[in-house]
């Protein structure tokens, strides 16, 4: 029996379900034959075949459901990974802004680090930074000079005939900006002590309008100078420095008892350039009077106009016409400080 198509017409409701001869009508035999190839028979589209077909569909359905979860999860997952990718690209955003921050933090101090050893430059050496070592000139004691090798500042321990030939440390003093022991000295307030002094008794003779030097010193006072250089065997203290330096003296003298009022006066002594001091100080001597205590606090600018580093600073004593006989000296203090920076 050919396959009919699965179909059903409407039922022949206007006609009688039986004709005038007592059999079912012709119209409803064909339904009826519709109907059950529609329902019941198994060579047609019956309903079990629709049904297995609706359960076939439903079992692709719920497949494809299947699948579609397994994206949805797939898309879900990659969601995430986006969210978590665009947190990293925040987080990436602030360390990179972080770092241009600390970027520009490192210029602002590499600027300011470089304008502080200019000032630093311009504190020590003045308007003019050093120029480069040349070997073909000479140089004056205390011209300051940048070396590449060994690679500093320095400054001339004593003057050097040109050509000064290949850099040598050992007539140079180096002078760092930045932790360097002379630069200190010459930089700050107070950088710069020292002292010696007379112990023993040493004779002086007679005192008259003649000044003569103070000797006889035998001991240092402070066991480790600093900037200061003492010469004891010349009679004196050399000022490695420049700046103001205040001279705190005692000396105490014995001498006959001659004479009635009198003065002694005191003054120091630049031996390297032979000149003295700006002023002699007179201490009165009362009548008959076999001694004297006399201290002395004065300032002395090392700038190189008068006293210049390194030069040897004696004391002198003398008077203004009057004779001390069979002087001695039993006891000196010879003491300096650094007190100003030479601005």
């Amino acid at each position: 029996m050919a396959e009919r198509k699965n179909q059903v017409s409407n039922p022949p409701l206007m006609t009688p379900m039986v004709g005038n001869s007592g059999l079912p009508s012709r119209a409803w035999s064909v339904w009826f034959r519709d109907l059950f190839d529609r329902t019941a028979n198994k060579q047609s589209n019956s309903i079990d075949d629709n049904a297995k077909n609706i359960e076939d569909a439903f079992d692709q359905i719920d497949g494809q459901l299947d699948t579609l979860e397994e994206v949805i999860i797939v898309v879900t997952d990659h969601e995430l990974r986006i969210d978590d990718l665009e947190i990293d690209v925040l987080d990436l955003e602030g360390i990179t802004s972080d770092h241009e921050d600390r970027i520009v933090n490192l210029e602002t101090e590499s600027g300011d680090n470089a304008q502080s050893v200019i000032d630093l430059e311009t504190r020590v050496f003045g308007s003019t930074k050093p120029d480069d070592y040349d070997e073909a000139i000479g140089y004056a004691k205390g011209d300051y000079v940048v070396s590449t090798s060994p690679g500093s500042y320095y400054r001339a321990i004593e003057a050097i005939a040109l050509p000064a030939g290949v850099f040598n440390p050992l007539l140079w003093q180096k002078i760092s900006l930045i932790d360097n022991r002379t630069f200190a000295e010459e930089t700050f307030v107070a950088a710069g002590y020292g002292g010696i002094g007379v112990n023993a008794v040493k004779a002086i003779g007679t005192i008259n309008s003649t000044f003569q030097t103070v000797e006889g010193f035998d001991i240092d006072l402070i066991a480790t100078a600093n900037g200061v250089t003492y010469d004891k065997a010349n009679h004196g203290l050399k000022l490695n420095s420049k700046g103001v330096w205040e001279f705190n003296i005692k000396i105490t003298l014995e001498f006959d008892e001659e004479n009635f009022g009198r003065k002694i006066s005191v003054k120091s002594w630049n031996d390297t350039t032979s000149t003295g001091g700006t002023y002699s100080f007179d201490y009165f001597v009362g009548r008959n009077q076999a001694g004297v205590n006399i201290f002395v606090t004065i300032a002395v600018e090392v700038d190189g106009s008068i006293v210049s580093e390194g030069d040897l600073i004696q004391l002198q004593i003398g008077t203004d016409g009057d004779t001390f006989a069979n002087a001695n000296n039993i006891g000196t203090i010879y003491q300096v400080k650094h007190i100003s920076e030479l601005k």
